[in-house]
């Protein structure tokens, strides 16, 4: 431990260095309770020589412990562990080939082995302190004894003269190592040290190693000042919190910089951009990247990730500010000195997904859709620039997919009305569901049974009624549907509470992750039995537009809630990517279909008709409203 070896040259009395050399201990080990007593022939009441106890472990007010307490007859180093599974650690203090003195100290369970090797230190210095003074008239030997304690340093120790910087000492591990030695050297020869100094993490590029240095002048023993070098290897120490800032910047999965990381470099962009010094915000989205996972499997999904991710990064200009957001959402930040380069840069990342991916031996095609904002022409804040960036990238996926928006392009007066209504909803859900409403409307099935849907409505701060098909598509577009499926589910259980209708299903909309939470279900029919509602009026129903990011947690629980008594639907078939299979693996017992405006849509009359010849074969309900 370099920091003791201070005292070595103390001229303080010998109980207020051992004082100092115990506090030392607990501020670099974390232990509160040390002290050093002197061994004598009445262990049983041993006085105290220095003592930094904190709790009052050694109980030491009238000057003595009982070290037979701890300490076994040979008088050697003892580790006992108490019936609270804290352990204390006795070391000798050596003078004259017998044990004068012990190191004691009161450790925490499971610390015995750092403690250890603090505290045997500490005896050693102590010891060299000691034997200094007693020693005091044979220099020889305190030199010998000097070096003996220093050679069981794990630091490389070294000891110059001030004038030439002659080495008066080397420590044992600072002889075996070049590369601590030229460390020293490179150190002395870049800074006039002068005073004490430390240098924290200084690399050395030849080994690839990281070293601490102290140094620190101090009086010899003949008392004339020399500058005492001390250095320790800390590549692990280094390498472990670089390891940590990897984690805590970096997607597990593609290696690039994750939301978190994205957040902090964007809004050091907005602080320093203006009308002379853009940048822009690219919005990324795979398209029907869930049809990957469903037909190939995730692990090809994630190879896609990992491949994408690597081409991204092969685009120079961007290499450094790639970021994945989570599932198949990318954000890439074009800074300012490349920001006239914008055209290019979009360019190659479309040119990338012109190509088949190898999929561990499969070729795939996929391609994304892509929207753009200026910054900061379109937001001068990290929420509004992102929300404008993924404005863009829905128009684009709303426009066909496969194609990229400007934010300027697809913004017109409609555009920034959405914008607005959508921050006006999140606002209105923080201040308790202000505004909205819900709206009742029935349909009838093919076996007879009337369901009531129901919809959410919004009356917006001006005084307009939103209806609920604009509702969704916002909710849906920034994340809102589940806290708005939870409002409207709490109507609709007090609505079907208060009715008690036969031969009547009511209908509550469900997001895949809700139906997947076990927190979120159990609180759910939790709900039901307070209204006193049998499931079986119940119908949960799933959205044909939503991706389910976990589609066999999904699966599991609605077989449990359809056994259970609960229908469980699926709405929005004509809009969706479900394929009929996926009607027996959710457990479907209704499905629902929406006829766009005409009877005579071929579309829509295709899909109803496939679905009432697999009807009979799934057994499940169909309505069509």
């Amino acid at each position: 431990m370099p920091c003791l070896l201070k005292f070595l040259s103390y001229e303080k009395d010998f109980s207020l260095a051992a004082e100092e050399i115990l506090k030392e201990c607990v501020a670099s080990a974390g232990m509160k309770e040390l002290c050093l007593v002197q061994s004598d022939d009445n262990p049983d009441k041993t006085a105290v020589v220095a003592l930094r106890d904190e709790t009052g472990f050694w109980k030491a007010s009238d000057g003595y412990i009982s070290l037979s307490d701890y300490i076994s007859g040979e008088k050697d180093m003892c580790v006992r562990t108490l019936d609270d599974g804290s352990e204390v650690i006795c070391v000798p203090v050596y003078l004259n080939r017998k044990a004068a003195m012990y190191v004691c100290a009161h450790t925490e369970a499971g610390c015995e082995e750092d403690a250890v090797k603090t505290i045997t230190q500490a005896a050693l210095v102590i010891q060299s302190v000691a034997s200094h003074r007693i020693f005091a008239d044979s220099l020889e030997d305190s030199y010998k004894l000097l070096g003996n304690v220093l050679d069981c340093v794990p630091a490389g120790v070294a000891v110059l003269d001030c004038e030439n910087r002659n080495v008066l000492l080397m420590n044992r591990t600072l002889e075996k190592s070049e590369v601590m030695q030229s460390v020293i050297g490179k150190a002395l020869s870049a800074q006039n040290i002068t005073q004490d100094t430390s240098i924290k993490d200084m690399p050395d590029d030849k080994s690839g190693r990281w070293f601490d240095l102290d140094f620190i002048y101090i009086r010899w023993i003949q008392g004339e000042q020399v500058l005492m070098c001390s250095v320790l290897d800390v590549t692990e120490r280094v390498k472990d919190r670089e390891r940590a800032e990897y984690q805590a910047n970096n997607d597990y999965l593609t290696g690039l910089y994750n939301r978190l990381k994205f957040e902090r470099d964007l809004k050091a962009e907005l602080d320093g951009a203006n009308s002379n010094k853009k940048g822009t915000l690219i919005y990324l989205d795979l398209d029907d990247f869930k049809q990957i996972n469903d037909t190939l499997g995730h692990q090809y999904g994630d190879v896609l990730l990992q491949n994408i991710a690597t081409a991204l990064m092969q685009i120079e200009p961007i290499s450094d500010s790639c970021y994945r957001l989570g599932g198949d959402e990318f954000v890439i930040i074009i800074k300012p000195d490349h920001y006239a380069d914008m055209q290019d840069i979009t360019g190659r990342i479309r040119e990338i997904f012109e190509h088949k991916w190898d999929l561990m031996g499969t070729g795939y095609y996929c391609t994304m859709s892509m929207g753009a904002a200026v910054y900061p022409d379109d937001g001068a804040y990290v929420k509004e620039i992102m929300q404008n960036a993924d404005y863009a990238m829905y128009k684009a996926k709303k426009s066909g997919k496969n194609r990229f928006f400007m934010y300027s392009d697809c913004m017109d007066e409609s555009t920034h009305g959405r914008t607005y209504m959508v921050q006006e909803l999140s606002e209105a859900i923080e201040a308790g569901y202000r505004g909205f409403g819900v709206d009742y409307y029935t349909g009838v099935s093919v076996k007879g049974v009337k369901y009531r849907f129901a919809g959410v409505t919004y009356k917006d701060l001006s005084g307009n009624i939103i209806d609920n098909t604009t509702i969704a598509e916002l909710a849906e577009y920034r994340g809102l549907d589940a806290a708005i499926n939870e409002y409207v589910m709490e109507q609709v259980l007090k609505e079907a509470s208060a009715r008690n209708e036969k031969n009547t299903g009511y209908v509550i909309n469900l997001t895949g992750a809700q139906i997947a939470s076990d927190q979120f279900m159990s609180e759910f029919e939790r709900r039901v039995r307070i209204y006193a509602i049998e499931p079986s009026k119940l119908v949960l129903s799933l959205s044909c537009r939503h991706k389910f990011r976990d589609s066999n947690k999904v699966a599991s629980s609605a077989a449990r809630l359809r056994k259970t008594g609960y229908t469980i639907a699926v709405s929005d078939f004509e809009e969706g990517d479900m394929a009929l299979g996926d009607i027996g693996k959710y457990s479907v017992g209704l499905v629902s279909v929406r006829r766009n405006g005409t009877s005579d849509d071929i579309m829509c009359n295709g899909i109803i008709a496939a679905l009432e010849a697999f009807r009979s074969a799934c057994d499940f309900d169909l309505c069509i409203l």
